[in-house]
């Protein structure tokens, strides 16, 4: 029984080249998690950081790259590169004042909060659609 519910969880961690919400590709090498624990977890942790501006999380991506060869999602590429695509699809983004690890989205009336976090060797990254446009200047 263990082991038909530990293959069951993985088959909701996916090979991706695109993200939906994002509607864009990424780089190369993702994986969406849709595990329920990992989404719970994913929608705590973007909770804490659209509650004081008074959002709401709608829906969430969990999105992570794994490799010997991550440091730090800077050096790596990875959020660049994720970056250049969305600037490329129109996404109007703003860095959080408070934390360089948080951007705000927009696009078409739809607002995002993405978070990415970087571990020894893996980068995870959090993607919320938001009930409303959050309190940011995205000119």
């Amino acid at each position: 029984m263990l082991i038909s519910v530990a293959l069951s969880a993985q088959k909701n961690v996916k090979d991706i080249t695109r993200s939906d919400m994002l509607e864009t590709e990424i780089p190369v090498g993702a994986k969406m998690d849709n595990r329920l624990l990992s989404k719970m977890a994913l929608e705590v942790v973007l909770d804490l950081k659209v509650q004081p501006m008074k959002l709401v999380v709608k829906t969430a991506e969990y999105i992570s790259w794994k490799g010997s060869n991550i440091k730090d999602a800077r050096s790596s590429g990875i959020i660049d590169t994720l970056i250049k695509s969305l600037t490329a699809n129109n996404w109007k983004i703003v860095f959080d004042e408070k934390d360089n690890k948080v951007m705000w989205l927009l696009k078409d009336n739809k607002p995002l909060i993405v978070m990415y976090v970087t571990l020894k060797d893996q980068i995870d990254l959090y993607v919320g659609e938001l009930d409303k446009t959050p309190p940011v200047n995205f000119q």
